[in-house]
């Protein structure tokens, strides 16, 4: 009987030792469910970069050169078309 009223201090090993176990398991679990959110995350940004055009392998469009009524007229009177 003296058994079944002991302190919480005096529990056996095994005990204090799948307590620990059931924290560290929690604290594990906390931190895969943080990784796995700031996975989705930055997947999402990464489409987003993807769909609008930033990233880093996308080619700058270049504008046309556009000359003047002079410029014009001096292609057309050298024959260049």
């Amino acid at each position: 009987m003296e058994e079944e009223n002991k302190p919480e201090e005096t529990k056996p090993d095994y005990f204090k030792a799948l307590e620990e176990l059931k924290k560290e398991r929690e604290a594990i679990d906390a931190a895969r469910k943080e990784a796995e959110r700031v996975r989705d995350e930055l997947a999402q940004l990464r489409a987003a970069d993807v769909l609008g055009g930033s990233t880093d392998n996308a080619q700058a469009q270049e504008k046309p050169k556009e000359e003047t009524a002079k410029e014009y007229a001096d292609r057309i009177m050298k024959g260049q078309i």
